[in-house]
């Protein structure tokens, strides 16, 4: 009986909410929904339910899906040369803790490395905070300087600087890869962990070397002349767990919170909460965005990556639809009245 009426009241309380969104349409309306699954055949970069994506590759085929919240899939072979993609942000801010979860799936003879990855345009830089990696350690690579290793995150960090050659198309015959290296690496199969941002960005800095402005930051899974695949979630583990309340019902303090797209989620260890446009990650419909960017291979860098996604939903409603709605809808809140008084009523009566 318990487990039925915390059914009715949250039934009751997602229906409050849906006649406060429809009052305030369309304030909220695009705050609701979601950006359904796509999965990409070119090089794109963009944002796709409050999360930025990068993807690219220089020839070849692959699979390559942007799922609910900061969740991608990928599975690849040797029909593919060399790929990059991944979630994340398109700001690399240094204060970031990020989490991730899923499935790392490679082995040992197969050349692939999942990294917190991103660059700097001036001077072109690029960093990698790297988890696990297959059969090559992307910082075995000429010009190599060590600076000695830092705890983090409850493991240690290998820091190590690569000078590599770049196409001269980017203006820069030379650029710096900075690598912190967990070391040991992580394991393949289920993987899980926590990257605290700041403890990397101190760490350079303390050898005189700063990393940033950071164009972007996502948990990037790249590949080359290999086979495998990875289901990957991301998440930022820095932001507040309470982001205030509409009409008693807590608001989802991030996308995430919502992987449906009913607008309804939770947060805190089960709570119920509302996304609005104060939950963060949330975009509008209609969204788009257009840029070029670069990658760097386990053996050669390349750039190559332009082009834009945009997505959006609408629909219509008459008069008399609308009228209808209100009048069921005062029928259906004197009901959800009467069951949440009976509730109240059974919580005094346990006590």
């Amino acid at each position: 009986m318990t487990s039925k009426i915390r059914k009715i009241s949250f039934l009751c309380k997602k229906f409050t909410v849906a006649l406060i969104l429809t009052s305030t349409a369309p304030l909220f309306s695009n705050a609701l929904a979601q950006d359904a699954d796509r999965d990409l055949t070119n090089n794109e970069i963009g944002v796709h339910n409050g999360f930025y994506y990068y993807f690219w590759k220089d020839s070849g085929s692959l699979d390559f899906g942007l799922r609910e919240a900061g969740r991608y899939t990928s599975e690849w072979n040797n029909d593919v040369n060399n790929w990059f993609g991944g979630k994340g942000w398109n700001s690399g801010l240094r204060d970031r803790i990020v989490q991730y979860s899923g499935n790392y799936d490679i082995a040992n003879s197969q050349n692939s490395y999942l990294s917190l990855y991103g660059w700097v345009k001036d001077p072109l830089t690029e960093y990698y905070i790297v988890e696990s990696y297959g059969s090559y350690n992307p910082t075995n690579c000429p010009n190599r300087k060590s600076y000695g290793s830092i705890e983090s995150d409850g493991t240690t960090y290998d820091l190590v600087s690569c000078l590599v050659r770049v196409s001269t198309a980017i203006n820069s015959p030379f650029h710096y890869q900075y690598f912190s290296m967990r070391n040991p690496k992580k394991d393949f199969g289920a993987v899980s962990g926590t990257i605290t941002v700041a403890n990397h960005f101190d760490a350079w800095e303390s050898h005189g070397i700063t990393i940033g402005p950071v164009q972007f930051m996502v948990l990037a899974t790249e590949a080359y002349q290999s086979a495998g695949s990875s289901d990957i979630t991301v998440i930022d583990g820095a932001k507040p767990v309470n982001c205030g309340k509409l009409d008693d019902v807590p608001i989802c303090c991030n996308i995430s919170a919502d992987p449906e797209g009913d607008g309804m989620g939770f947060q805190n260890n089960g709570e119920e909460c509302i996304v609005t446009e104060e939950t963060e990650g949330w975009t509008p419909g209609n969204t788009s965005s257009s840029s070029s960017s670069s990658s760097s291979s386990s053996s050669s860098s390349s750039s190559s990556s332009s082009s834009s996604s945009s997505n959006s939903s609408g629909g219509s409603s008459d008069d008399n639809h609308s009228s209808g709605g209100i009048t069921g809808g005062l029928f259906v809140s004197i009901l959800c009245g009467i069951l949440l008084m009976r509730r109240r009523h059974c919580r005094v009566a346990r006590s």
